[in-house]
């Protein structure tokens, strides 16, 4: 099936993962346009995709609020297609890769604003599991010491009863956060999406247990030799240091497979998750922008 091309849009299916992958491997693992997370945030099957002058511009459900958002990928005409999405009733470009503000030739004629929210988390795998931070190192000893029997161990997704554990501790964690049904459900939906596709991609999924009990876990896309992108992760929230032990074994696992990278995504403004993710040292940022109309 021939790609769309813009205005036309089409709604991203499993079957779009090589087309959409095969566009995205010639720039920075950017979490928004990741085939993977464009299947999985998805509960309403409406992300979609489209092509503009060999740029990939998509449309998918804003993480947070009602309604959509659209962003641009790409390196090619970028003025000619930024205006041209404008002139389509597009007012903002939000989320939109560093690569791609580089390369619009007049930015003086857009308005054009870090949009810090969505900057991605890059973590160095090796750096951080040396743990050289004190209280980092603190704080995974204390988990460590304070928990008996603890394991770490690669989750069969093709097992049902793995699967089960997962759903179940999804559930925990979010009536713990007072989540709505309706937000859980979401959560479900996006992880099942996940587990689906997961024999369709190169995942990896980690689980921590304590006495055989799955108490954490994350679920990985291996992207390449080098590159990983963390796609979901949950923890018993009032099991302390959990959160933090998951993403110690996760990027020791990586490590040891030879993955230099994770991209643990966005923050989306949230001050908790910033925090968390801030406490990491990531090596550096993915950074995103605004585009919208000079007044």
């Amino acid at each position: 099936m021939e790609s769309p091309i813009f205005p036309e849009f089409k709604k991203i299916q499993l079957t779009d993962i090589n087309t959409i992958t095969g566009f995205t491997n010639g720039f920075p693992p950017f979490s928004d346009f990741n085939a993977t997370s464009l299947i999985c945030w998805n509960a309403n099957r409406d992300n979609s995709f489209s092509f503009l002058n060999n740029n990939l511009v998509i449309k998918i459900k804003d993480y947070l609020n009602e309604g959509y958002v659209y962003s641009i990928l790409g390196t090619t005409q970028i003025d000619n297609s930024i205006n041209t999405l404008f002139q389509e009733g597009i007012e903002v470009l939000s989320m939109t890769p560093e690569v791609c503000i580089n390369s619009i030739e007049n930015p003086d004629t857009f308005e054009i604003q870090e949009d810090k929210d969505s900057f991605d988390y890059i973590i160095n795998t090796h750096e951080f599991t040396k743990l050289s931070d004190k209280n980092i190192r603190k704080k995974i000893n204390k988990f460590i010491n304070s928990n008996t029997n603890l394991e770490t161990k690669i989750i069969d997704l093709s097992n049902r009863d793995q699967i089960e554990t997962i759903i179940n501790l999804n559930s925990t964690w979010g009536m713990s956060k007072d989540f709505s049904k309706a937000k859980i459900d979401e959560d479900f939906v996006s992880i099942n999406s996940f587990i689906n596709i997961s024999d369709k991609i190169n995942s990896l999924a980690v689980g921590i247990y304590i006495n055989d009990k799955l108490v954490g876990f994350t679920l990985n896309e291996l992207l390449n030799e080098k590159w990983a992108m963390g796609h979901f992760g949950k923890s018993i929230n009032d099991l302390k240091y959990c959160s933090l032990y998951c993403e110690y074994a996760t990027e020791k696992e990586l490590a040891s497979r030879g993955i230099d990278f994770i991209n643990i995504q966005q923050d989306a403004g949230l001050p908790g998750l910033r925090e968390t993710k801030s406490g990491y040292h990531p090596a550096y940022y993915l950074k995103k922008y605004k585009i919208s109309k000079k007044n």
